[in-house]
């Protein structure tokens, strides 16, 4: 920031070179030597379409000729009269051409019609900023004395003029006519489509974004592309008044958008003094139309010249802040700006005191919009990079916290896991301590009892084996099902049961298949069953034992029937295992009831869950 003065000195330097250029660009001097110009003629205000006979009333005109000094709110058609001699006649294509005039022109050479910008008429079109050209057909121009008549017409109080203008060769001619247009109109054009398409672009930003400053820019390059409507339009889409009033009040409200964005991107603003502007515009907007036709350039003068005053403080206040903080988009708006305040004290000038130089103001758009818009974009682009930045930020974090809560879900399946395990581990040792460690303890007890008992040891191991058997089919890592397990239980005990001289009738009356019924239900329901078996044997004194399975309202019933002395006669059998069977059953979510039969006991087992395939 250290050759920052230098660089403004730059600017300065290049603003005011190409202010100069577009002024002498816009404006004509007289052309080649060898083009004819015209100053002096004669004017006769007589409202009809075509050249008026022999008259007396013509009066003498120097160019430029300026009808609201020169014959105050006139209006209707005037008549220019100009003389031209020549010692012979053009031998090719020759040309007239009209550098500035307001409104509707038609050129008559020697009577005859050689060109128009607007029938006979028509009240919409304004030519006020369109320099006119017309070839001169062959023949029309003679050797001597040419007369050659100019038909303007122009409403009351819209300023009528015509400005020095030109003849020669049109090889010569046409080039500087061509110039001027490319200037004052094609250019125009290109920067009121560049003012649209930024308006538009950052209205886009302004939707996403939803701050103050892109969408006052916004609203402002749209009103600017409204403001150079008045500069090219030839023909206006309402009534000629009305259409400079509207565009000169989109003028206003550009030039007022664009400092209430200046002053919210440098930070400089006040709510009041904003309101104030809008205040202002809505003010202008519906007064300067209600005017009276005669005072309405009048309005627009004062109407751009007290917008200056909160211009100008914002502009103080602005310069204040850059002196205390010089940074670079500060600069950038300085630049901008300074292009608005020079060009646009000229065209307020020109406005106010008649000077008929070419209007600026719109010929610096492309520094404001440029630069703005640049600063603008590097703003958009410094918060994207900011937001990528947070969003790497928040993915790392995001990562830190995926891998903190996989880590934990690993400790928690870990831990889950070793609880499972241990589970198991204390079921399995539980099973081995009721089952098989107590049918040890049995033949151990035996055995220290009477040795000579070794059919009773027989017994109690092969009880232990068996028990052992079960713990390990029910362990086992196969797909085996409900029946298949039952049955394999079945073909196991009944030849025991049988070695005591019971009757096993085992009867299955339905394909069965449990839903999410697991390995250790299934050893506890085969538990429960073998400690109902080993209660019959020890207890119930039968010699028949009846198994049936079968459905009962969507449950699987296990109901085991023998034909001996029944509960009645065992006072004591709570203590002989029901609690046991009862402890099993709450376990393993089943249900069990315990009673009598006409022939013996009755133990039910019902499995809750249950679907048939």
């Amino acid at each position: 920031m250290n050759n920052l003065p230098a660089r403004l000195l730059a600017v300065l330097l290049l603003t005011g070179l190409l202010s100069g250029l577009l002024a002498s660009c816009s404006s004509q001097t007289d052309p080649q030597q060898r083009l004819i110009s015209f100053h002096q003629g004669e004017f006769l205000l007589k409202n009809q379409p075509q050249p008026p006979a022999f008259d007396n009333h013509w009066q003498a005109i120097t160019l430029p000729d300026l009808w609201d000094y020169e014959r105050p709110k006139a209006g209707g058609t005037g008549w220019y009269r100009f003389a031209l001699k020549l010692n012979v006649p053009p031998n090719r294509l020759w040309g007239i051409y009209l550098p500035r005039l307001n409104r509707n022109v038609a050129v008559f050479i020697n009577g005859a019609l050689i060109g128009q910008n607007a029938p006979w008429g028509n009240t919409r079109t304004t030519s006020w900023n369109h320099p006119q050209y017309f070839n001169i057909p062959n023949g029309i121009l003679r050797s001597g004395s040419n007369e050659i008549l100019i038909r303007l017409t122009a409403e009351p109080h819209h300023r009528g003029r015509l400005l020095p203008f030109f003849t020669g060769p049109d090889s010569l001619l046409r080039p500087i006519y061509q110039q001027s247009y490319f200037w004052r109109i094609t250019l125009t054009q290109v920067i009121a489509a560049f003012a649209l398409t930024m308006g538009l672009s950052i209205g886009v930003i302004w939707l996403v974004r939803r701050e103050a400053d892109y969408g006052w820019f916004a609203l402002g390059s749209l009103f600017w592309a409204g403001f150079t409507l008045w500069f090219f339009i030839k023909t206006a889409p309402m009534d000629i008044g009305l259409w400079m009033i509207v565009t000169n009040i989109s003028g206003i409200c550009m030039i007022s958008s664009m400092w209430i964005f200046v002053g919210k991107h440098a930070a400089i603003d006040s709510r009041k003094t904003n309101q104030a502007i809008i205040g202002y515009c809505l003010v202008v907007a519906i007064t300067l139309p209600l005017l009276p036709k005669s005072l309405q350039f009048d309005g627009l003068v004062v109407a751009y010249m007290l917008l200056f005053i909160p211009n100008l403080w914002l502009f103080s206040r602005f310069i204040k802040n850059w002196y205390h903080k010089r940074s670079v988009d500060n600069a950038i708006i300085f630049i901008s700006i300074l292009p608005i305040i020079i060009l646009g004290t000229h065209d307020w000038l020109n406005l106010a005191f008649h000077l008929q130089q070419a209007y600026l103001l719109h010929y610096s758009a492309p520094f404001i919009f440029v630069l703005m818009g640049w600063a603008l974009l590097r703003r958009f682009i410094q918060a994207i990079n900011q937001s990528e930045k947070l969003k790497q930020e928040l993915e790392v974090r995001v990562q830190q916290r995926e891998d903190e809560l996989k880590k934990a879900f690993e400790t928690i399946h870990e831990l889950e896991k070793k609880k499972a395990l241990e589970q198991e581990r204390e079921r399995i040792m539980r099973d081995i301590h009721d089952g098989v460690g107590g049918q040890l303890v049995s033949a151990l007890a035996i055995l220290e009892h009477d040795r000579r008992q070794s059919p009773l040891l027989s017994d109690s191991l092969n009880l232990a084996l068996d028990d052992l058997r079960l713990v390990i089919d029910t362990l086992a890592p196969d797909d085996a099902t409900l029946d298949q397990q039952l049955g394999m239980f079945k073909y196991r005990y009944e030849p025991k049961l049988r070695q005591y001289g019971i009757e096993l009738q085992w009867q299955l009356r339905c394909d069965v298949s449990v839903a999410n019924f697991s390995p250790q239900q299934t050893l506890q329901l085969l538990r429960m069953i073998q400690e109902i078996f080993t209660n019959i044997l020890k207890h119930a004194q039968a010699s028949e034992i009846q198994v049936n399975i079968e459905h009962q309202n969507d449950r699987i019933a296990i109901t085991i029937r023998d034909n001996g002395i029944g509960f009645s006669e065992l006072e004591n059998i709570r203590g002989r295992g029901i609690g046991n069977l009862k402890k099993r059953a709450a376990e393993s979510g089943l249900e069990i009831t315990f009673g009598n039969h006409s022939g013996g006991a009755c133990v039910q087992i019902l499995i809750p869950v249950c679907t048939t395939e």
